[in-house]
C-alpha cells in the first residue's frame, strides 16, 4: 500500500453546491432553467463565496466544511462539528406512493446517470454507486418494491457481506429531495442506496468503524431507520467500489496514484479495460479522486473539476485537436451538472467537443471526455474492482 503523500485517502469528499444551495435557501431551485450566469450568481449569493473560489478546498469553501482535520484559515479546531445548511435541511422523512424503487432507467439505458448528489460529503459514495451500475449492472440487481421496503447487501470485504432493510421513507427538505436525488423523475434508487450504506455503516461495518453512539450516521430522532445521512464526513471510493459489490481490488491492489505513472501508461491501463478500442466503455467499476492538497499549478476553479472530488470513470475516447488525434478519459462527475463546461477550464483545460458512443460530450450533464494528461495533472489517484 502506498505511504505518504501517495497514500490512499478516507477523506474524499465534495458537497454538491447545487444541492448545498437549496439546503440554505429552503426549497428546490430548478437549475436547469438558469443560465449559466444566473446559475454562478445564485451560487456566489447564496453560498457567499465567488464560483472560482467554491471548488478549491484550501479556500474555506462550505462544500468541504465537515471533513475530518479540516479547518477554517487561522483557527486550529477542527470544523467537522460545525452545524452545516445540509444538517439542519432536512424538515421530514416521506414516503410517497407514487416513487419509483426500480432500476428501470428512463430512458432504458442511462441508469448510471440517475445518481446525483446532494448535501453531503459523500461523492465517494455516489461516484463509486454510478460506476457500479454503469460497468457491472447485476450487482445492483434491485426492482420493485414490495411492502415498501428494500434489501441491500453491502461487503466489508469479498464474501463478507450483511444486509441492510428497513421501510424506504427518505429525508426532504419541505417537498425535495435533501441527499442522493435521481436524474429521473419520481425514481429513488440512489436515495435508497445511500441512506442503506449509512444505516449499514452505522450498525453493521464495526470492523474498522465505531459502533454506536459514535458513529456520525447513526440516528438523531431515535429512529433506527433514520440515519444521519449529514453524517458522511468523506470516504475512499477504492473502498466504497468493494462495499457495494464484494469484488476484488484491480491485480491485488486498491488504486494507482498518478505520481507513479506516466499519462500513456495511465492511458494504456484504462484502454485495456475498455474492450482496447478507441471509443471504449469500462467493463469494469472504476473510479478516480482529485486532490484535497494538490501539487503545484494545478488549481480547482470550476464545478468541471472539484478539488477531493470523486468521479466515476466511465470509458476512453479520442477526437482530433488542432489536427491532431488526441487522447482522453471519459468522466462522470456525480453533481450531474457542469455549469462550467466550457471548452476550456481556466484557459488550460482540454475537454472533448464530439461524441461517445453516441452521447454528445458538451451536454452540461456531468458526462464530459478529459485529455489524458491532465487527468494524470489534476487527479490524485485511480482504480478499479473486478
Amino acid at each position: 500500500m502506498a505511504k505518504g503523500k501517495d497514500a490512499i485517502r478516507s477523506d474524499v469528499g465534495a458537497r454538491s453546491p447545487y444541492a448545498l444551495a437549496e439546503a440554505v435557501k429552503k426549497r428546490y431551485i430548478p437549475w436547469d432553467k438558469k443560465s449559466k450566469k444566473e446559475a454562478r450568481t445564485l451560487l456566489k449569493q447564496t453560498l457567499g463565496m465567488p464560483f472560482d473560489e467554491l471548488f478549491d478546498p484550501s479556500l474555506d469553501s462550505p462544500l468541504f466544511r465537515g471533513l475530518p482535520g479540516h479547518t477554517r484559515s487561522g483557527a486550529p479546531e477542527s470544523i467537522r462539528a460545525e452545524a452545516t445548511p445540509c444538517s439542519t435541511a432536512p424538515t421530514r422523512w416521506y414516503l410517497n406512493a407514487n416513487w419509483r424503487f426500480s432500476l428501470a432507467g428512463v430512458p432504458a439505458g442511462t441508469e448510471y446517470e440517475d445518481p446525483i448528489q446532494g448535501c453531503s460529503l459523500d461523492c465517494h459514495f455516489l461516484g463509486a454507486l454510478a460506476a457500479v451500475r454503469f460497468s457491472a449492472p447485476a450487482k445492483l440487481a434491485l426492482d420493485g418494491r414490495p411492502n415498501n421496503t428494500y434489501n441491500i447487501s453491502f461487503y466489508t470485504a469479498p464474501g463478507n457481506s450483511s444486509a441492510v432493510s428497513g421501510a424506504n421513507d427518505l429525508p426532504l427538505n419541505v417537498d425535495s429531495f435533501v441527499f442522493a436525488r435521481s436524474r429521473a423523475a419520481g425514481e429513488i434508487w440512489p436515495a435508497v442506496f445511500e441512506k442503506a450504506y449509512a444505516k449499514w455503516l452505522c450498525t453493521q461495518y464495526h470492523l474498522t468503524h465505531p459502533k454506536p453512539p459514535n458513529c456520525g450516521m447513526c440516528p438523531t430522532d431515535g429512529n433506527a431507520d433514520h440515519p444521519t445521512i449529514a453524517g458522511y464526513y468523506g470516504g475512499s471510493p477504492y473502498t466504497a467500489l468493494v462495499n457495494i459489490t464484494g469484488m476484488y481490488f484491480a491485480n491485488g491492489g486498491t488504486s494507482w496514484p498518478m505520481t507513479s505513472l506516466t499519462a500513456d501508461q495511465i492511458y494504456t491501463k484504462i484502454f485495456n479495460k475498455c474492450g482496447s478500442v478507441a471509443e471504449g466503455a469500462s467493463q469494469v467499476p472504476m473510479v478516480a479522486n482529485t486532490y484535497l492538497n494538490p501539487p503545484g499549478g494545478v488549481v480547482y476553479g470550476d464545478s468541471t473539476l472539484v478539488g477531493n472530488h470523486t468521479y466515476s470513470v466511465l470509458g476512453v475516447h479520442t477526437e482530433a485537436v488542432g489536427g491532431v488525434s488526441t487522447k482522453f478519459i471519459v468522466l462522470r462527475n456525480p453533481y450531474g451538472k457542469l455549469w462550467g463546461a466550457d471548452p476550456t477550464y481556466g484557459g488550460t483545460l482540454t475537454l472533448g467537443t464530439g461524441a461517445w458512443l453516441g452521447k454528445a460530450l458538451t451536454t452540461e450533464d456531468g458526462v464530459f471526455a478529459l485529455k489524458v494528461d491532465q487527468f494524470k495533472q489534476y487527479f490524485e489517484r485511480f482504480g478499479w474492482v473486478q
